[in-house]
């Protein structure tokens, strides 16, 4: 990945199709799921291509592993990590945006690989939220549709 940081993420044709199963997969199982992020740096523009899909054996209380994803989402192949936020229960009311956990996660990808990675949740079936952080500090991305 170039040193500048790109301030723009945007979700390619390819992905969109990914980016859809990995939400049904968590509404249908009622828990997070995760996925690498892989695709292009052009100038400014970060642009997600393709996914990989992250195994849920070892995680949380969300079934999401940091640690995991960190290993298996690595550079230079994969430039960050995609995951969702679900409501536990109907009644509540879905998160869209990045929680402490997740800053702390996007903090240690820079520091592990000492270059901007690109993360982004998605909280609706065609919401979600993308930002990149790096060495230079954190490039936010407005809400977005996927």
């Amino acid at each position: 990945m170039p040193s500048s940081r790109p301030h723009e993420v945007l979700l390619h044709a390819d992905a969109l199709p990914a980016l859809h199963e990995l939400w049904r997969l968590t509404l249908a199982a009622r828990e997070e799921r995760a996925a690498c992020l892989g695709g292009r740096i052009e100038q400014d523009t970060a642009w997600v291509e393709r996914l990989k899909p992250l195994t849920t054996a070892a995680g949380d209380s969300l079934a999401v592993s940091a640690e995991g994803s960190l290993e298996d989402c690595s550079p230079p192949e994969w430039f960050g990590t995609v995951h969702t936020h679900v409501p536990l229960h109907d009644t509540d009311p879905v998160y869209s945006k990045f929680s402490g956990s997740d800053q702390g996660v996007m903090l240690a990808w820079v520091k592990r690989w000492r270059t901007s990675g690109v993360f982004c949740i998605l909280f609706s079936e065609s919401d979600a939220r993308c930002q990149v952080e790096g060495i230079e500090g954190v490039s936010m991305v407005p809400k977005m549709r996927y």
